[in-house]
């Protein structure tokens, strides 16, 4: 009987499961909500910072800087250490919007500098033949893209996501998302190669360029969610009661 019991159970849980994903995908209040999670995502995953993470030894190894590649991670790490304690505070005191536009503005800034720097030192010239003070230009660039990523885009894709969305369909909306992130870091990751070998190491930072500059103008754009309560907020994207 026990186990009857257990099972009607299960299947009530399930029906229900079911049910309630059934009505969140017939609620035209998430489209909007939905469309603008994907597109951050998309920011966050395809901005270059999982390229910029996953390369960031060979970066330094061919800077050639006096410091070897594993003090200026362990540089960069620590800075980017102190800029996500810093930013947990930044968040809640400043907007999304301005945070948005400060990330992208300093991601496409230091990328930008580094596609030029290698197109620099590597189109035209040996980079172990670079000055000292251009070789530690790349530990600049790349400290300053970490550092935004982790007080900018990085948090603030989940937040945004958060905060846009209906409360009854939350759960489905970061659960897209998170698989949805979860294929874009695979994909950037196992892409890099390929990436550098049709593109360049200055193209393809170039190409992250672009997308940061994106951000900056999507930032513009996006609704300021900081300090509006639920119901300003859906008064904005149009929530159903």
């Amino acid at each position: 009987m026990k186990k009857s019991s257990d099972k009607m159970n299960n299947m009530v849980n399930q029906s229900n499961h079911h049910h309630g994903l059934l009505k969140s995908l017939r609620r035209k209040d998430i489209y909007k909500p939905f469309i603008i999670a994907m597109v951050v995502m998309t920011f966050q995953q395809f901005c270059g910072s999982s390229i910029i993470i996953y390369s960031m030894n060979d970066i330094f190894k061919n800077s050639g800087s006096t410091l070897s590649a594993k003090q200026s991670s362990s540089i960069t790490n620590a800075i980017m250490l102190a800029t996500i304690i810093i930013g947990g505070f930044s968040i809640d005191r400043f907007g999304r919007r301005i945070l948005l536009i400060i990330s992208g503005t300093a991601q496409a800034l230091s990328i930008g500098t580094l596609g030029v720097y290698y197109y620099i030192h590597l189109s035209t010239s040996n980079i172990q033949q670079s000055s000292s003070s251009s070789s530690i230009l790349p530990i600049i660039c790349v400290s300053i893209f970490v550092s935004a990523y982790s007080f900018g885009i990085g948090p603030l894709c989940w937040i945004i996501i958060a905060e846009i969305t209906p409360p009854q369909a939350v759960w489905l909306v970061m659960s897209s998302t998170s698989v949805y992130s979860s294929i874009g870091t695979f994909i950037m990751i196992f892409s890099t190669k390929t990436l550098f070998q049709l593109l360049k190491e200055y193209g393809t930072y170039w190409l992250f360029t672009v997308v940061n500059i994106t951000i900056v103008i999507f930032g513009y754009f996006i609704p300021e969610t900081k300090g509006r309560t639920i119901d300003e907020i859906g008064r904005i994207f149009k929530y159903n009661n």
